[in-house]
């Protein structure tokens, strides 16, 4: 058996060649089949070489979608329980902190020092501080830098674990990327996001028409949109009841050691 994740398109093309089954485990809210189209059209040489006339269709698709987000054209054979793993790590100081306003989780993910976003970053701590919030910002202590000084009420909380930040905030304001979502969906928090690459744009788009979430276009981008989704958010409390109802659905999915028996059934 292979199993990879929905990007790592070679695992299916092993299996291929193996005569074994392909699993495909997904790792967000859903995986565009336009990457593997884009990839592996009609009589690609990958394709020819294993006898196939398209790319392999899983045994099985291991899902973490919840339910109210699924794609009708994209069903999981079998959805399970998304759960974070980040190593040894500890609760953060000011998470355990009873807090006497909102708190706003702002992160850029991992790719931030190669995506060019350090401005944006800046400008976006300066703006959000005029909110009336207490503003967590999820970046290592280089990247921080620039930011210097900073308001009171902001919080370079360095590279700590989401999955550990998210659940002591209300609200996140991030990129869309895969972890990130997939963070704030289990945590229950409404999101603000500016997605600028690929599946990203899927993932906010359907958090966004679910009344999770308020997308902005990367093309529309600015300080002032972002700002402006924050206040609707943080005064309209349907977005947090529609983040804590797919929190419900994802809490409720069987553990990946419950479905271990989906996997040994095809050996």
């Amino acid at each position: 058996m292979v199993v990879s994740e929905p990007q790592g398109l070679v695992g299916a093309l092993v299996a291929a060649a193996l005569d074994v089954p392909w699993v495909k485990l997904g790792i967000s809210i859903g995986s565009l089949r336009m990457l593997e189209e884009v990839a592996f059209g009609e009589a690609a040489p990958e394709l020819e070489q294993l006898g196939l006339s398209q790319f392999p269709e899983p045994a099985v698709f291991l899902d973490p979608c919840p339910e109210s987000l699924q794609r009708a054209d994209q069903p999981g054979t079998h959805r399970f329980r998304y759960l974070a793993y980040n190593g040894v790590a500890k609760y953060p100081d000011w998470a355990l902190e009873e807090r006497t306003r909102p708190r706003l989780c702002l992160t850029i993910g991992t790719r931030l020092p190669v995506s060019g976003d350090l401005p944006l970053l800046v400008q976006l701590t300066r703006n959000l501080a005029d909110l009336d919030v207490e503003l967590v910002i999820a970046v290592d202590e280089e990247n921080a830098k620039p930011l210097y000084p900073l308001p009171e009420q902001v919080v370079v909380a360095g590279r700590v674990p989401l999955n550990l930040a998210l659940p002591a905030c209300d609200l996140a304001v991030h990129h869309g990327g895969t972890g990130t979502t997939m963070a704030c969906l289990t945590a229950g928090i409404p999101t603000v996001t500016f997605p600028a690459i690929a599946e990203v744009w899927d993932f906010a788009r359907r958090l966004d028409a679910f009344g999770a979430a308020i997308r902005i276009k990367i093309e529309e981008l600015s300080a002032e949109r972002v700002l402006a989704a924050c206040t609707t958010i943080l005064t309209d409390p349907s977005y947090r009841a529609n983040a804590e109802l797919l929190a419900k659905e994802v809490a409720a999915l069987p553990t990946l050691t419950e479905s271990v028996d989906v996997l040994e059934r095809l050996i």
